[in-house]
């Protein structure tokens, strides 16, 4: 191999008189030197390469999953359809009395949530108002009657739903309380009324839906049924006696709302 490398550096005569004149111990050195050469050139390589700059690969974003755990407040607008009845017998007659009134409605809320996994539990209260004034109506035997329910009433209610990220699809059910009715009766000789009628206890159920606008602010659409109770009542008609009466009143509601979660 040396002497192949030599002769294309040197002319053929001058090149045998240089490898004549190189011992062998000496050809010998060269060789383990040219050797020894080209291993260092090839285990240098991969280190070479380890010094050049590398691409950083991209970083990953960690991004955090909206919680419903905490506590809000909001209010909401909506449309109530209310459904009274007044029912009477005693001193011979027997009457009935029914007022369809639907209504705007305003209400304020208060809750709070807790969240495991995509299971939602809470609380709420809230507080509503709704003209449910009644009507002059025909009741019995040229009788005129006209209930008016309060305008004022609330539930107490448990929540249990479903989160997928930032919407959350719940029932709800609990207590609902509701102001007391006034009733009249007007026609001689048995005219009687009802001035109010005492705080009345039924229950609550419905379903809706929250939607995280933000990390605080939340939409909300909702349906709820309500059964104010049965009341039984005593008035007084315009001889001094009485008249026994039964009331009842439901209200379905749909209402879309707004709250701020802390």
């Amino acid at each position: 191999m040396l002497s192949v490398l030599a002769g294309y550096l040197l002319p053929k005569t001058t090149l045998r008189v240089t490898l004549r004149s190189i011992s062998e111990e000496t050809r010998m050195r060269i060789t383990t030197l040219l050797s020894a050469a080209a291993i260092l050139g090839v285990a240098a390589a991969p280190a070479a390469a380890a010094d050049l700059p590398m691409e950083a690969p991209p970083a990953v974003v960690s991004v955090d999953s909206f919680s419903w755990s905490g506590v809000y407040i909001g209010g909401a607008i909506g449309y109530a359809w209310s459904d009274l009845k007044v029912r009477n017998r005693g001193l011979g007659d027997n009457f009935r009395y029914r007022n369809n009134v639907d209504s705007l409605m305003g209400s304020g809320f208060v809750g709070v949530n807790y969240q495991f996994d995509q299971v939602v539990v809470g609380a709420e209260a809230d507080l509503s108002y709704a003209d449910f004034g009644g009507k002059n109506r025909g009741c019995f035997r040229g009788f005129v009657c006209k209930a008016n329910a309060g305008d004022w009433f609330g539930t107490i209610r448990g929540r249990v739903g479903f989160a997928v990220d930032r919407a959350l699809f719940f029932g709800t059910a609990g207590l609902a309380i509701a102001e007391g009715v006034d009733f009249k009766r007007t026609g001689a000789p048995f005219s009687f009324d009802k001035d109010k009628s005492g705080t009345r206890y039924g229950y609550a159920l419905g379903a809706g839906v929250d939607y995280a606008v933000t990390d605080n602010v939340i939409l909300r659409g909702e349906y709820q049924y309500v059964d104010f109770g049965r009341e039984s009542v005593r008035a007084v008609n315009a001889i001094g006696g009485g008249q026994p009466a039964k009331i009842d009143q439901v209200a379905h509601i749909v209402r879309a709302g707004v709250a701020y979660k802390f």
